[in-house]
């Protein structure tokens, strides 16, 4: 019995995003909202950077373990500015 189109749509965008996560797996944090609110107060004031990422040990292990193994992409994350005036001076 062939599969529904409707779900061989449902079933290449799943792909797509898993490969998507793949490549860039600290993508999710880019939408999240409290990501947002860390990013800005990291850029206003980058010595909170490292108490938040001890506490981030603390509280969730496995996202800490994930930044730390894509400490490039986080920090481009961090600097991307995101949401009002784009990062740019």
């Amino acid at each position: 019995m062939p599969v529904p189109v409707v779900f061989q749509k449902v079933i290449l965008k799943v792909i797509v995003h898993a490969n998507f996560l793949l490549d860039n797996p600290l993508a999710m944090l880019a939408n999240n909202p409290m990501f947002g609110q860390l990013r800005a107060a990291v850029q206003q004031n980058p010595m909170l950077l490292q108490p938040i990422l001890s506490q981030l040990a603390q509280t969730n292990p496995q996202m800490f373990q994930l930044i730390s193994q894509n400490q490039e992409a986080f920090l481009k994350l961090l600097l991307e500015g995101g949401g009002e005036g784009g990062g740019r001076n």
